[in-house]
């Protein structure tokens, strides 16, 4: 018998990107959000972008080359196609204009040349978020926020501007605190530029919001960020796209259980998540028929609404009651980020799962954490027999019929 051995260690595909500074910077980031390995230099007056495909079996490569700062930036935006970070005109329109309104301002010599066109560019940007009213600027989070919001910030800081506008600000504010955990130390002075991210997201009347209050008394970090109102953790996902698939909105169900009494769960949007199985995850005794809990009771225990439940919403149970559940995949690193309502649901709380855990911690709760995963197989055996088909009785009774007749064969023998 023949056996293959893989020799070779060259990559089937590598990328190298040259390009002026400061403008890169956007071009590293895209590359870093799809966690694809790319050779960056900075010594170059024109960008370029080399694509080299090595077929691993005969050597031979190919080379395909992009020449301009659009053609760049869709290329490094699609290393990843599922990510759809380059889809629809609409973000190749936004790039195209901010390379010909930014750019040369960030790229020229003088501080104060340009400095009308990133007034006109910001004052454009500024009438598209109020208009639309999108949380990112085609509506999803794509190439076009992370290149807006970086080459802004740059172009503002070279001509010396701090104030974008109440929209640009907190758009920008909200792309760029996501964006620093790429690149902290490149970010965190372009969110210095669009104005301070914590009081700008916490504007307004979340500035009053009851848990973000909490979270401030407790010292942790975290952001809140304002979007579209949401009833579902459906329409979460589909309208408040996150910037990374190592972040999550949640999912959060309310039952009771008159012999166990009352259970708030939060799990990750992508987990499976059935009823009938968890009593047993939380190896519940005896009869359990867990149902979802009606309003007036969530309002009694949780003081929250229908849709606007979360994990932190848990320190208004003042007697106790209620127990939260929590999907393990928030808790052990799966995800980086935690995305839930601040008791409504046009906002939500960005928070790190270990700061998730303190704030538990410091409001005296224990959480139940389950891993959902765990109950796949269960799952599958629960459903069985609802899905058994009904012929199927006729054959269970068969067997018996069969040794009824041989019995009374065996009495006439």
């Amino acid at each position: 018998t023949s056996k293959f051995k893989h020799t070779t260690t060259m990559p089937l595909v590598s990328y190298s990107c040259s390009a002026p500074a400061p403008g890169i910077l956007a071009l590293k980031i895209l590359a870093k959000v799809q966690d694809t390995s790319v050779e960056f230099a900075e010594n170059a007056e024109t960008p370029s972008l080399k694509v080299v495909t090595t077929n691993p079996v005969t050597g031979t490569s190919t080379t395909a080359t992009s020449v301009s700062w659009v053609e760049c930036t869709k290329s490094l935006s699609q290393l990843v196609p599922s990510l759809s970070l380059w889809e629809g005109a609409s973000v190749e329109s936004w790039v195209e204009s901010a390379v010909s309104s930014i750019l040369p301002v960030i790229g020229s010599s003088s501080d104060d040349s340009g400095k009308s066109a990133v007034e006109e560019f910001i004052s454009k940007l500024e009438k598209h978020l109020s208009e639309s009213k999108n949380t990112y600027v085609t509506g999803t989070f794509s190439a076009a926020d992370v290149c807006l919001t970086v080459w802004l910030a740059q172009a503002m800081a070279k001509c010396g501007l701090t104030d974008p506008g109440e929209g640009v600000s907190k758009w920008s504010a909200s792309v760029l605190k996501s964006l620093k955990t790429y690149d902290e130390t490149s970010i965190a002075p372009l969110l210095a530029v669009v104005g301070n991210a914590e009081s700008v997201e916490a504007s307004g009347e979340l500035t009053d919001n009851p848990l973000v209050k909490k979270l401030q008394e407790f010292g942790l970090e975290f952001d809140v960020y304002s979007h579209a109102a949401c009833m579902t953790a459906e329409e979460l996902v589909t309208n408040v796209a996150l910037p990374s698939e190592k972040e999550t909105h949640t999912k959060n169900l309310f039952f009771k259980d008159k012999k166990h009494g009352l259970f708030l769960v939060t799990h990750a949007t992508s987990s499976t998540f059935n009823t009938k199985q968890l009593g047993s995850l939380l190896k519940l005794e005896g009869k359990v028929n867990l149902r979802l809990a009606d309003a007036a009771t969530l309002d009694k225990h949780l003081a929250v609404k229908p849709g606007c439940v979360g994990p932190l919403c848990i320190v208004n149970d003042e007697s106790k009651e209620v127990k939260l559940v929590l999907d393990k995949a928030l808790t052990d690193g799966t995800y980086e980020y935690v995305h839930s309502h601040p008791l409504r649901n046009d906002a939500s709380v960005k928070v790190k799962p270990a700061a998730l855990m303190e704030y538990l911690n410091k409001a005296g709760i224990e959480p139940v954490v389950v891993d959902f995963s765990s109950g796949s197989e269960a799952d599958k055996g629960g459903k069985a027999p609802a899905n058994r088909p009904p012929e199927s009785k006729g054959k269970e009774k068969q067997p018996k019929q069969q040794q009824q007749k041989q019995a009374n064969q065996n009495k006439k023998t």
